[in-house]
């Protein structure tokens, strides 16, 4: 059995604008992290890279 807790937040001005550029900067590394997957899988490369080798490049950053 699985338990949900369901909660809201009620962020301050300051904190809603630092979770909103949370929002877009995850989604920006996302979107690279899975194009650069996705060459390698229409290339046929045998080197699709790993979610460790994306981690490690993109902590460069």
């Amino acid at each position: 059995m699985l338990r949900t807790n369901i909660l809201e937040l009620k962020p301050t001005k300051q904190q809603e604008i630092i979770l909103k550029e949370m929002l877009v900067r995850s989604s920006a590394l996302w979107k690279v992290g899975n194009f650069q997957k996705r060459q390698a899988f229409f290339k046929k490369d045998s080197s699709i890279p790993s979610y460790s080798k994306l981690c490690n490049h993109f902590s460069a950053f």
